[in-house]
């Protein structure tokens, strides 16, 4: 599987859902939205194999 966390790729063997896969990159789930091949995801996803994983960071304010 293909990640991409602030523009940086790396490659993992994680195969499980979304929320174990920011538990193990230690990522709060408040701080992302993530999408699956270029469409967005809930935590409860299964990702893993030849899945393309992106995190995109949300921004806060006011």
């Amino acid at each position: 599987m293909l990640v991409r966390v602030n523009s940086e790729k790396r490659k993992l063997g994680y195969s499980g859902d979304v929320k174990g896969l920011l538990k193990l990159l230690k990522v709060q789930k408040e701080t992302v939205v993530v999408a699956k091949n270029g469409k967005i995801v809930p935590e409860t996803e299964t990702v893993g194999g030849n899945d393309e994983v992106e995190l995109i960071k949300v921004i806060f304010g006011g």
